[in-house]
């Protein structure tokens, strides 16, 4: 196992950079929550479309990591 699924508070925070890094790249602006209760880890918006990500986990593939995520139901901002 790699040293990134040893601390899972540090993998969690590695994930969400690799998410919003990945969003980023695609030309998307990325918004971030501080907070630790608050259900969605990314928002992502661009242009019309707003999308709400939660990072759930990752795992290392071929020298490679795959972080997984889980959208929100609702992926519009009110």
């Amino acid at each position: 196992m790699t040293l990134i699924s040893r601390f899972s508070a540090s993998k969690g925070k590695i994930c969400e950079n690799i998410v919003s890094n990945n969003l980023m790249n695609r030309g998307f602006f990325v918004f971030t929550s501080h907070e630790n209760s608050n259900p969605v880890d990314l928002i992502a918006s661009k242009e019309d479309l707003s999308l709400k990500f939660q990072v759930k986990t990752a795992l290392v593939e071929n020298g490679k990591i795959r972080c997984f995520t889980r959208r929100a139901k609702n992926p519009h901002i009110i």
